[in-house]
């Protein structure tokens, strides 16, 4: 299962929406709204965006609320090694389990605070991970897009 699924299912609904098929919009983001990774990355983040749009309001902020408090648990216990592979260890490349808990969990607040509908903590979130090191161009990208991703309907 690879991690960006959901937002490519995601997209293929805006291209079929766009081009006036409904129906297959629909079929992509139902598959994009049952793609669910639980790896706290950007792909869960449009997994919520695409249960959003069919309706599934509720759904999607348990997702997001989910999300969050994983991340702070995280956090809570940054020291803690992370469990990669069924094996408890930091991830490949990692020498700092602090470092990497950190660059995990603060994407994932951004990505569940952004979902959530509170722009001014995920813009933090994102400066906290910026500051840790963490990959930013999927959070850059939904920065860029956050208004049209959390209040456009199907």
């Amino acid at each position: 299962m690879n991690a960006r699924e959901a937002a490519v299912y995601y997209y293929m609904a805006k291209a079929q929406e766009t081009m006036g098929h409904a129906q297959d919009a629909r079929a992509w983001l139902e598959k994009a709204a049952n793609h669910r990774t639980g790896n706290l990355d950007e792909s869960d983040f449009y997994t919520g965006c695409a249960m959003r749009r069919l309706g599934r309001e509720q759904e999607a902020a348990a997702l997001y609320r989910s999300m969050l408090e994983q991340a702070d648990r995280i956090l809570r216990e940054e020291d803690s090694l992370p469990y990669f592979g069924g094996f408890v260890s930091n991830l490949p490349g990692e020498h700092s389990v602090r470092i990497a808990n950190h660059r995990r969990a603060h994407p994932a607040k951004f990505y569940a605070l952004t979902g959530l509908g509170r722009p001014e903590e995920a813009h933090h979130e994102k400066e906290q991970a910026a500051a840790w090191g963490a990959e930013l161009r999927w959070l850059s990208l939904i920065e860029t897009e956050q208004e049209e991703l959390i209040h456009e309907s199907f």
